[in-house]
């Protein structure tokens, strides 16, 4: 395999992730697909953790590159409806890690709330300054952009993944975590 600009395992721009519909019918034990349903060069994709494959869950937030010819580096977030009744976007100033979903009211969200009630944290290197920040997004409005960066002192290697846990895990007593 060729990889794209050299970079290892970069082949996005002959295989870009993407969002594909399926539907699956488990009594007839059949699968069909629409193909492609989104534009941009995806990956790992969020939800809302409480809600995650429940019946009527409809929104994820994807690690993406929506920017015409440029499926490298990921820059932006795409909050995406698999109803098909909206589609929004950032586009960061940087190269982003793994977005993440974080509830507003905790667990009491798997109820509670709209779907999409809560925040999308993500990390942000900006390459040209060495520089790396955390925005956070409020998840029902992702394209007006962060509603708050942390800015870092220093760089974190630019990577993928990321997980939030409402607890912090140093020392025996739990210590909560809230936005």
């Amino acid at each position: 395999m060729d990889f794209d600009s050299e970079i290892w395992l970069s082949n996005a721009s002959v295989a870009p992730g993407q969002v594909w519909s399926f539907k699956l019918d488990l009594a007839n034990q059949k699968c069909t697909t629409n193909g492609a349903i989104d534009r941009a060069s995806v990956e790992f994709p969020t939800t809302h953790p409480y809600r995650h494959g429940k019946v009527g869950s409809r929104y994820s937030y994807l690690m993406a590159s929506d920017r015409r010819n440029c499926n490298l580096p990921y820059r932006d977030v795409v909050k995406f409806d698999s109803k098909g009744k909206s589609r929004q976007v950032w586009y960061s100033h940087g190269c982003l890690g793994e977005p993440v979903f974080v509830p507003l009211h905790g667990f009491d969200s798997s109820q509670l709330g709209d779907e999409d009630e809560g925040y999308v944290i993500v990390q942000l290197y900006i390459p040209e300054k060495h520089v790396t920040e955390f925005a956070i997004l409020d998840a029902k409005h992702v394209d007006r952009g962060p509603i708050t960066c942390i800015k870092l002192k220093h760089h974190i290697p630019y990577g993928f993944h990321g997980t939030f846990t409402p607890e912090v895990f140093l020392s025996t007593t739990p210590i909560r975590a809230k936005l």
